[in-house]
């Protein structure tokens, strides 16, 4: 668990009770659902037969939400693709065209931070997507590990609406008082909890 994600679980836990939900399998999905994860497994490249349904843990999980901290690494062509997706009509947990805005606008930082070793390819997901491209080389086929995590974050999404918990994404790039929430959870600063209490209760209320 890195920094930013630690200071976000002390605040949240510090008000509200956790609780780990459970992960939908693959017999939770009705045919609609089914068909938003299809459709996007599609569009990323995906080459498995079967689509894959493996939710990793959630960041920050309590009895009345979940939470999950979207930093550089979630940010690009990719995930933009995922956004695109009619399950984010009317979607309530974030602002999809924000985030839209954000993966274009941020693309370069994701390559920074993100266009080498595991973090662009592993055998796992070499197998899943298209064989990727030279590290930091988007044209093409690009990274196959970005398409992975593009679409968990999907499907984190989509499992919200089975299991009727909300997921609030939080990026690094939002804003709260002229500071970036990244740069508010790098200084473990005293102003993130006004507002993340403040996104909680948009959502909830």
């Amino acid at each position: 668990m890195g920094k930013r994600q630690s200071v976000l679980k002390q605040v949240v836990l510090g008000n509200f009770n956790e609780l780990k939900h459970r992960k939908p399998k693959i017999y939770d999905f009705d045919s609609k659902h089914y068909d938003y994860v299809k459709d996007v497994y599609t569009n990323l490249k995906g080459q498995l037969d079967e689509i894959p349904l493996n939710i990793g843990s959630w960041d920050v999980s309590t009895e009345k939400f979940i939470i999950e901290l979207d930093e550089e690494l979630h940010f690009n062509r990719y995930r933009a693709i995922t956004l695109t997706s009619d399950l984010y009509n009317n979607h309530k947990s974030f602002n999809p065209k924000e985030y839209l805005l954000f993966c274009n606008e941020f693309e370069m930082l994701c390559l920074k931070a993100g266009g080498y070793g595991g973090k662009w390819k592993n055998n796992s997901t070499e197998k899943m997507f298209l064989k990727s491209n030279s590290f930091k080389v988007l044209e093409g086929n690009g990274s196959s590990r970005w398409r992975q995590r593009a679409y968990y974050d999907f499907v984190k999404d989509i499992a919200s609406t089975i299991i009727d918990i909300p997921v609030i994404r939080i990026s690094i790039y939002d804003k709260y008082n002229g500071s970036t929430i990244g740069e508010l959870l790098d200084a473990n600063h005293e102003n993130i909890e006004p507002y993340i209490m403040k996104r909680i209760n948009s959502v909830l209320n």
